[in-house]
């Protein structure tokens, strides 16, 4: 119903594999580890089994580190997605900062990666705060754990 009222403006389609091999750029957030692996491990339907090599894949995750440890090392070696920009960009804020687009990004990039410009026009449509968490292997770790705090202070939101 809501793809046949929007006159065009809105597509559905068939799962991750169709919406990357349609679009330069993808950002997706899902709720847990085994979506996680779902949207992009599938070996029938996920991302990393479409031809992405020019695309630019935004992940904004859930706390789970190993999950996002795991499908940051398979974009760096999939076949089909060598030279892919990819970020693992946590956010936290919670219901009300979603609602209010004030929503905080914390990229897994460095302030002179090349990709940042792009990340920063993309995210800044839905939130009011972004920081530059670095490259390291240990960046997800750093990145989750800045969510912690807020977590069990607001788990109202949570």
């Amino acid at each position: 119903m809501f793809v046949k009222s929007s006159n065009g403006h809105v597509v559905a389609f068939g799962g991750a594999k169709e919406v990357a091999s349609n679009f330069e750029s993808i950002l997706y957030s899902v709720p847990e580890g085994s979506h996680v692996c779902k949207v992009h491990l599938n070996a029938e339907s996920g991302v990393l089994t479409a031809d992405v090599a020019n695309n630019k894949l935004i992940h904004c995750p859930t706390i789970n580190i190993l999950t996002n440890s795991i499908v940051a090392e398979d974009v760096t070696k999939s076949p089909y997605a060598s030279g892919a920009k990819f970020c693992v960009a946590p956010i936290t804020g919670g219901t009300p900062s979603s609602n209010n687009a004030t929503l905080t990004f914390m990229l897994g990039c460095s302030d002179e990666d090349t990709f940042i410009d792009y990340l920063q026009s993309i995210v800044s449509l839905l939130g009011s705060s972004m920081f530059s968490c670095g490259r390291s292997k240990y960046r997800i770790n750093y990145q989750i754990h800045q969510q912690l705090p807020f977590r069990s202070y607001c788990n109202c939101c949570w």
